[in-house]
């Protein structure tokens, strides 16, 4: 019984998780312009990650220092 429980609720998680992949593949086809919106919000991302880096590194400069 175990077994078949855990089979349904794998089967039901690879179809829920292919549904969602074809959803987003359909939405991006109908809006090509997004990719450029997506490509601006990695590239913001990748600032502010470089930021935070560089005021952790001020941070523990400054603890080390007193």
């Amino acid at each position: 019984m175990e077994k078949n429980e855990y089979l349904i609720r794998n089967v039901f998680r690879v179809a829920l998780l292919f549904s969602l992949w074809w959803i987003g593949y359909e939405i991006k086809n109908e809006i090509p312009s997004t990719w450029g919106v997506e490509q601006e919000i990695r590239g913001v991302a990748i600032e502010v990650g470089d930021l935070k880096y560089r005021l952790d590194n001020i941070n523990n400069s400054i603890i080390m220092n007193h």
